[in-house]
């Protein structure tokens, strides 16, 4: 899935169990993150494409 942040995510890391996203924000805030365990492809689909324009060594 995708993360809802306002602005830039300057950080971000697991909490010592793994369990949950920590973010740090431009926007000062941070935010933790919980696994929603019922998500599928299907439910939380995740529209991502490459840009064709990156070289690749």
């Amino acid at each position: 899935g995708s993360l809802e942040s306002e602005a830039c995510i300057y950080a971000l890391s697991y909490d010592n169990s793994g369990s949950r996203l920590v973010t740090c924000e431009a926007d000062k805030t941070i935010k933790m993150w919980k696994e929603d365990l019922t998500a599928t492809p299907e439910t939380h689909p995740v529209n991502f494409k490459p840009p064709k324009d990156i070289r690749r060594y």
